[in-house]
């Protein structure tokens, strides 16, 4: 590997020759993709202690990698930016790990492919969007109740429909009705399972075409209410499911 990176590629190894400048444009996504370092930093931590579990690493190489990894995140959080040779994220990862973690590091990409760690980071950042954008929207109903200037006018504003819509989700902890949720889960549970045994009895009168959709509706019946079965507990026990609230007069 060439000490500025240049070599450094995590594919075309078998080429002779180097891409062409319009392929390098089209294929550079580093600038779009920067954001996911943190991401991509975890799973690969994750991933280097799968793989010892599976004996590609020793205990020895695997503690190099995670804490080579956690090296490479305290040079992302100082700055540090990409060179001409990397084209996505998952390339100046791999080049800064084996700067700080050395030949340990030419194995972490066993068993997975580039598509996986797409698909994993993009996953991970868009869980840590919304969480980020569900404090900033609390934020911001927040903000909009502290403009009313008296009680009188805040009064009048939650007695609107919008008010009360607003109130409700401010009192939720979890940003969602999780008595509503089991409800749904056990009203399409009941309502599929119904078209389910429907189709069922077509197809036993000579609509055999019919039984493969039955049976279908039938799992995704049963599985509707597994799942409301389950949510309920763990809900109450959260206190998630609250006594249903008196009627607004």
């Amino acid at each position: 590997m060439s000490g500025d990176g240049a070599g450094h590629k995590l594919w075309g190894g078998r080429f002779a020759g180097g891409p062409a400048p319009e392929l390098e444009a089209v294929n550079r996504s580093i600038t779009v993709d920067y954001r996911l370092w943190p991401f991509d930093i975890r799973l690969s931590q994750a991933w280097a202690r799968g793989l010892q579990t599976a004996g590609v690493y020793t205990a020895e190489e695997c503690a190099r990698v995670v804490a080579g990894l956690d090296a490479v995140a305290k040079r992302f959080a100082a700055g540090e930016q990409p060179i001409a040779a990397d084209e996505d994220i998952h390339t100046m990862v791999d080049r800064l790990l084996h700067e700080e973690a050395g030949a340990p590091a030419g194995r972490l990409h066993t068993g997975r492919s580039r598509n996986d760690q797409v698909a994993t980071d993009t996953r991970l950042w868009t869980l840590d969007a919304i969480a980020r954008l569900d404090v900033m929207l609390r934020d911001v109903q927040l903000a909009l109740l502290s403009k009313f200037t008296t009680a009188d006018e805040m009064s009048r504003f939650l007695a609107t429909p919008e008010g009360r819509r607003l109130e409700d989700q401010l009192a939720s902890p979890k940003g969602f009705d999780a008595r509503k949720q089991v409800i749904d889960y056990l009203t399409g549970g009941v309502v599929v399972l119904f078209i389910g045994v429907a189709m069922t009895a077509l197809a036993r009168v000579g609509m055999a075409f019919m039984a493969i959709p039955g049976f279908i509706c039938l799992g995704v019946g049963i599985a509707c209410l597994i799942a409301a079965a389950f949510i309920y507990p763990v809900a109450k026990r959260l206190g998630l499911i609250a006594a249903p609230a008196a009627p607004r007069a």
